[in-house]
């Protein structure tokens, strides 16, 4: 699910919800009100839970899947704001293995 939530950036699907972020918070990071630069959009819920929640393991499934691309659930952060959420961190499991969070 790790590799398809890489590949989804990619996807057209991926840019409309992206833009509509974008252009919903007015290029403004909604947490400390940088306005354009460096923004990234950001899922509240995170993508890897939904892919696991759907059971979702191909990208024509993450094409389908509404819920990756509600508006509702994204928002603008600056590169900074973003980096400070650590929701991109890799972490160990209690068996030293990667998960992504």
């Amino acid at each position: 699910r790790t590799l398809l939530r890489h590949k989804l950036v990619f996807m057209p699907e991926y840019k409309e919800w992206r833009t509509k972020i974008f252009q919903r918070d007015e290029y403004t990071c909604v947490k400390c009100g940088q306005k354009g630069g460096n923004i990234e959009a950001h899922h509240i819920k995170p993508v890897v839970k939904i892919l696991r929640e759907s059971e979702i393991y191909s990208l024509m499934e993450v094409r389908d899947c509404q819920e990756l691309w509600e508006t509702i659930n994204g928002e603008t952060l600056c590169k900074t704001c973003h980096t400070l959420l650590g929701t991109h961190r890799r972490r160990q499991d209690e068996f030293g293995r990667f998960m992504c969070v």
